[in-house]
């Protein structure tokens, strides 16, 4: 579903997602909001046009996103935020970001450029970044993957960071193939078979595994 904010940004929540305003929003301070599973942010910027320092932007203009152990602060972009239990893991499509961790006694920063995927989990609690196509993170908000030229193996990197699946290809020339087209994204059950049916091979799903596998001759 879609909300529409006080300061005229706009959220997309996906599934179960759930997010928490503060209860009043001021001229001067920061425009705060906590989340829960996975949405998609554009915010309008409120600084003025020459601000674009993030740290030395006044309060009033950031917008802070809190979610997963992470504050995530933005002056006007367009983002992606996935916290689930184990992970929380943030997505740039334009503008900046800057992300902070804390932890006891330490602070952790990191401030991402469009095409950043910066991800913090249970299992490596340090914030890490890697480059990523950020339309595959946001494909869910229109219902569908339009791919263009686009390697398996980032499909394959956006279904274990979207479904937390462990991805097994018996082929490993798989990952090197490319696809252009249109396939559902916000539906694994229909993904799948559509991915399957797309790449000419048989897909089988057992629990969080998932096997790529040629077609039987």
């Amino acid at each position: 579903r879609t909300l529409a904010l006080p300061d005229g940004s706009v959220v997309v929540l996906n599934g179960n997602a759930t997010l928490t305003t503060a209860a009043r929003w001021t001229a001067t301070a920061p425009r705060e909001v906590w989340l829960t599973g996975e949405a998609y942010f554009q915010v309008t910027h409120r600084a003025a046009p020459a601000v674009r320092d993030i740290a030395a932007a006044p309060a009033s203009a950031k917008f802070v996103v809190h979610a997963g152990g992470l504050d995530i602060a933005v002056l006007g972009t367009r983002f992606d935020v996935n916290s689930q239990p184990t992970s929380t893991k943030v997505v740039l499509s334009s503008g900046r970001v800057a992300v902070d961790r804390r932890a006891w006694l330490t602070t952790e920063n990191v401030l991402m450029q469009p095409g950043d995927l910066v991800e913090t989990s249970a299992a490596a609690p340090h914030l890490a970044r890697r480059r990523v196509q950020p339309a595959l993170y946001s494909a869910w908000t229109q219902g569908e993957l339009r791919l263009q030229q686009t390697p398996v193996r980032a499909i394959v990197q956006l279904l274990r960071d979207a479904y937390g699946w462990q991805v097994v290809a018996t082929d490993p020339a798989l990952l090197d193939q490319t696809l252009t087209g249109i396939l559902p994204a916000n539906t694994p059950d229909l993904l799948l078979p559509a991915l399957a049916k797309t790449l000419g091979v048989r897909v089988a799903r057992t629990g969080n595994v998932v096997r790529f596998q040629p077609l039987a001759r």
